[in-house]
Formats: C-alpha cells, structure tokens, sequence
C-alpha cells in the first residue's frame, strides 16, 4: 500500500507541475506569435519573446539559459521547438509576392498581406493547396519537453508511451520526457518573410510533406471566403416573414483598381461565396 500511495503521489506532483508549466507556455507561446504575425516572421524575434516571457517558470533568464544548458547537454537535443506549420516553403512557391522581393533588402521571399480579397480572384484558376488567406496566418506548434522528477516516473513513461512516427517526438519520449504540446494560430498583420533557418533553430518551418508525421495535424480554417465550417449568419426575413431581395445589394459594391479583374461564376458546390457576400467583408483583408 505504502508503494502505491507513494507512486500516486509522485504522479500527481509531476502532473500538477506540468499543467502549471503549460499555462505559462500557452502565455509565452501568444507573445511569441504576437511578435511574429507583427515582424515578418523573424525567428530570433520570435525565439527571444519566447524565452523571455517564459523565464517566469524560473525566476530569472540566467536560471532559465542554465537549465537550457543542462538539458542539452544530457538528452543530446534543446529543451523545446515551434513548429510552423503555415506559412510553409511551398505557400511562398505559390503566393510569392515578385515585386515585395524586389524591393526588400533581405532577398528572401515574401507573400503580401495587402488586397487578399483581389489575389484570392485572380488566383481562383491556380492549383494551390492553400488560398492566400491561409498562407498569410501563422499557423504553429510548440513541443516543450517537461522533465519528470524522478527515474521511476521516466521509466514508466519510457514503457507505457507508445512509439511516435516522428523522428523528434520518438526521441523524447525514449528519454522518458513528456511533451507539452500547443498550437496557436493568428492572422499576419506584417509581410510574411521565408527567413531561412537551420537545423539546429529552436523555430523550423515544416515542409508539406513532414506535416503529417507531427502528432498535432491541424486542419487549417477556412476564411470567410469559403463556406465549410463556418457558421452560416441568419437570413433576414426568414424567421419573422418579411420579404428580402437578396439579389439586391444594401450598399453601392467597394471597387477594385486591378483592370485585369475577371472573377468567374462560383460554383454551385457551394466551396466560394458569390462576389456580393464576398466583398461584405473585404475590408478584413485589407
């Protein structure tokens, strides 16, 4: 009874400090996306805003950057990582902004943020997996390895975890770490920027086909261009009976200076709204 007693009670204090490490994660992980969706994506941004608001957890930066140390150097790999998953490489292949690159002094590529509403048109005829608005939200993961006390509580991690299909996560878990995982998504306010980034950077940018092998696989939102899992808003008139001419606009349509404009008919699958619906809310995409 007493070994019982006594696992039990090094399980819940394990599992107590590792919720209270996963709120100040979730807080450190919303200021580092803060920065990002405001600078460009810079990593070295991103990876300082992070560490600073997380050193809460220890009471000070040099704590934290000793404990960085110390895990590094026993476990072989860094105490955590931000996964982004959009914008990937091949969204900047497929809304590459050639004139923003062009005029940028770092010569990396951009996708603009500007006139969403006027490229996700003229790019209706392309084959892209993901439309601009999607491309220009940021899309990550954080995987933050938590530590267990003791050796038996990593030793019963090691043999009651199953195997991971991602190299990273396997890794982890064989060293009977457990992974605290969040994700957080916010929409670009700033030019997203493919900054390049090594190896050994605690912010990778995951290509397409290495998305499926993380454990969290997000299904990306859709804009308010697009009808599936939305919340379609109430018609008017439909439940107090009042005659409607939807075919009518309220408001005189905002114009769009692109000469070469030529939006095509929507389908009636239902996947795109019609212009008029569309243009209600263009003035988020600006």
């Amino acid at each position: 009874m007493a070994t019982v007693i006594c696992t039990l009670l090094v399980l819940s204090y394990d599992a107590t400090r590792a919720w209270m490490l996963r709120q100040v994660l979730l807080l450190s992980l919303q200021e580092s996306a803060r920065v990002g969706v405001t600078l460009n994506l810079q990593p070295t941004a991103m990876q300082s805003q992070f560490d600073r608001t997380a050193s809460a957890w220890w009471g000070s930066e040099a704590r934290q950057q000793h404990y960085y140390k110390r895990f590094s150097s026993r476990y072989g790999f860094d105490a955590w990582r931000l996964w982004q998953l959009s914008p990937s490489d091949h969204d900047f292949a497929q809304h590459e902004d050639k004139t923003l690159t062009r005029r940028s002094t770092t010569g990396y590529k951009h996708i603009s943020v500007r006139h969403q509403l006027v490229q996700h048109i003229n790019n209706k005829g392309r084959h892209t997996q993901q439309s601009i608005f999607a491309a220009n939200t940021l899309h990550a993961q954080l995987i933050f390895w938590y530590e267990p006390s003791l050796a038996f509580s990593r030793a019963l991690v090691r043999l009651l975890w199953p195997t991971d299909p991602n190299p990273y996560l396997q890794q982890g878990k064989t060293q009977g770490l457990v992974p605290i995982r969040l994700h957080i998504s916010l929409p670009m306010q700033s030019h997203p920027i493919q900054w390049p980034l090594s190896q050994h950077s605690a912010i990778q940018r995951v290509s397409n086909a290495a998305i499926g092998s993380l454990a969290w696989h997000p299904e990306l939102p859709r804009s308010f261009m697009t009808g599936e899992h939305q919340n379609t808003p109430p018609t008017p008139g439909k439940e107090t009976g009042a005659e409607t001419h939807p075919s009518t606009p309220s408001s005189p349509e905002p114009t769009i200076d692109e000469p070469t404009l030529t939006p095509s008919v929507p389908e009636e699958s239902g996947d795109l709204l019609s212009e008029e619906k569309a243009c209600e809310g263009a003035a988020c995409c600006y």
